[in-house]
């Protein structure tokens, strides 16, 4: 799944939520904007940045824009606890790492 943010809008939005194979943030807009706009966009409560390339997303923000059944949170978790194993949960275990990639600038 990956999580769109359109830096110039603030619209945040979740593509393909069913794909648990992979995970990252895509960017829309300038890449001049920098990080700082992407955790702007997703909000105080979504993520937090610790690199120029990277976020913490919170797994409630994910599951707010999945609009999430109980079939899907099982899955959900499940790719959560792979995370887990390769480093990627934050200490809390609430948020997930994310690379930033920027579209169309």
């Amino acid at each position: 799944m990956i999580v769109e943010v359109d830096v110039e809008t603030g619209e945040v939005t979740l593509a393909d939520p069913r794909t648990f194979t992979e995970f990252h943030v895509a960017a829309a807009g300038p890449a001049e904007r920098g990080i700082d706009a992407v955790v702007g966009a997703l909000g105080a409560d979504g993520c937090v940045s610790d690199r120029d390339d990277h976020v913490w997303v919170s797994k409630a923000t994910i599951r707010r824009l999945a609009a999430a059944d109980s079939k899907w949170d099982a899955e959900f978790e499940a790719m959560c606890e792979y995370a887990a194993g390769k480093g990627w949960v934050d200490p809390t275990g609430e948020c997930l790492a994310a690379h930033v990639v920027w579209v169309g600038s």
